[in-house]
């Protein structure tokens, strides 16, 4: 029997860190009387959402919704090879992903989270099942496992408290967050995130994402955004730059794999984009059932 950790992928790990948490961190309890001190700062914070102790705060704003509501990101590109500083495009990527927070107190709060990534040959609609791979020359497939939810837990103060690992995954994480900044009437927030995965006899496997979020001022502003059933619109750009997944069965061939993206949060599984909605209705129609809101 193989050893589980060599059987991770790039694909597992993406689906994991759409909005489940990419950093493990520790805090101190706080007092009630140092929570509620900090709500305030927090909620005071939101007149300048370039300060230092809010980008937490304008985190949660940009990536989730409000307390007990649920919402949707959607993210669409293509990945490639590089092989000899030369890039080859391998196939289009179509992520979608749920996202349900549940405050927990005036500082921490658990987001619920479900991810499906679908892949289609460059340009086209349909899924991808074989994929002849331009590096080695063999045909390779790829199967596409049922959505499961995952929860993290947040700090206002920090970020990421506590999240899931994959059976038999081991990981280490650095997170980079912020510093945030305002540009033609928006607000910017850079993420990223690398990891090395142990794969027991292998060499560790190395992923670097960065995300780059975008937020009008004017949504920002908007205080219904933080009533139940609200959330504040956002777009987001993607990049990763990783070591070769086993998925792709590249076995010694020297090379890197590297992904553009762009998507946005949005509201209800009717406005994720067309192509990620016919994959997903084909394949598994119901897996995000338990996050979506009573509207839907």
């Amino acid at each position: 029997m193989s050893d589980p950790r060599q059987r991770f992928s790039r694909r597992k790990l993406l689906t994991r860190t759409l909005g489940v948490g990419v950093a493990a961190a520790t805090v101190s309890r706080a007092s009630a009387a140092s929570r509620t001190s900090t709500a305030a700062r927090h909620e005071a914070s939101a007149d300048d959402p370039l300060a230092a102790d809010f980008v937490h705060t304008l985190y949660r704003r940009i990536r989730f919704g409000a307390d007990g509501s649920s919402v949707y990101w959607w993210l669409r590109g293509t990945r490639f090879g590089l092989v000899d500083n030369v890039l080859t495009p391998f196939f289009d990527m179509h992520v979608g992903s749920i996202h349900r927070r549940r405050d927990l107190d005036a500082e921490r709060y658990e987001i619920s989270t479900a991810a499906a990534i679908y892949y289609t040959a460059v340009g086209a609609n349909a899924l991808l099942e074989r994929w002849d791979n331009p590096v080695t020359g063999r045909s390779v497939r790829f199967e596409y496992a049922a959505p499961r939810i995952a929860t993290a837990t947040y700090s206002l103060r920090s970020g990421p408290l506590a999240e899931p690992e994959p059976p038999g995954m081991r990981a280490e994480r650095t997170h980079f967050l912020g510093p945030a900044r305002r540009d033609a009437g928006r607000i910017w927030l850079d993420e990223a995130t690398h990891v090395r995965v142990d794969r027991g006899t292998r060499p560790p496997m190395k992923v670097h994402d960065l995300y780059t979020y975008s937020v009008a001022e004017a949504d920002l502003a908007r205080t219904e955004a933080r009533e139940p059933g609200g959330y504040t619109p956002a777009l987001a750009a993607f990049n990763d730059f990783n070591d070769w997944s086993p998925r792709f069965e590249m076995g010694d061939q020297p090379g890197s794999s590297i992904s553009r993206c762009g998507g946005s949060k949005v509201g209800t599984q009717a406005a994720m984009p067309a192509i990620w909605r016919s994959l997903h209705t084909a394949l598994y129609p119901r897996s995000f059932a338990p996050l979506q809101a009573a509207r839907e």
